[in-house]
């Protein structure tokens, strides 16, 4: 019983850590769009349709705003830009997950939920830059190597996967 208190507070804890330090990011681009562009992210961010009339923009209207070149699946080159419906994205993500089943070995069942489409996306982004590599950290089951699988299909890219096994530390700290 008490692991699971403590696990509890170990992952409210970082929780409180991520979002405080989402939140600081946040102060640092809104600051710097105004210092650069000479114009508030609010406006911005109304004028595009994040933000409702009258309200502030936080960082919780910016994680709503979705850049990929996933939308036009059969777009030949495919074209990285912003994505205006968060339905039609889940949509594309389903089609892509469909045509993986069909020639993969080992089909995924997937749900695109909010939180899939973002990890997704931004495997996505990370996979796209040159020499783009992506450490993938957390609970084992949470969905994260199946959003990179995903991600990888949908650019044509292979996925190489490094395991730890007791045989390869044995070898790499001689302690047998």
């Amino acid at each position: 019983m008490n692991f699971i208190i403590l696990k509890t507070l170990f992952l409210d804890r970082a929780y409180k850590s991520l979002l405080f330090c989402r939140i600081k990011l946040f102060d640092v681009i809104y600051k710097a769009v105004y210092a650069n562009y000479r114009v508030h992210l609010d406006q911005v961010m109304t004028e595009t349709g994040y933000v409702p009339e009258g309200e502030k923009c936080s960082h919780e209207h910016a994680a709503n705003v979705f850049f990929g070149n996933y939308m036009e699946p059969d777009a030949d080159p495919k074209i990285y830009d912003q994505v205006m419906d968060l339905e039609d994205m889940a949509v594309k993500m389903e089609y892509y997950l469909e045509e993986y089943n069909a020639v993969s070995s080992s089909p995924m069942a997937l749900v695109m939920f909010r939180y899939a489409l973002d990890h997704v996306s931004r495997c996505g982004r990370v996979l796209l830059q040159d020499n783009g590599n992506l450490l993938l950290v957390g609970v084992i089951g949470s969905g994260r190597s199946s959003a990179l699988t995903l991600a990888a299909s949908i650019l044509e890219m292979n996925v190489l996967q490094v395991g730890t096994y007791r045989h390869v530390h044995c070898i790499i700290t001689r302690e047998c």
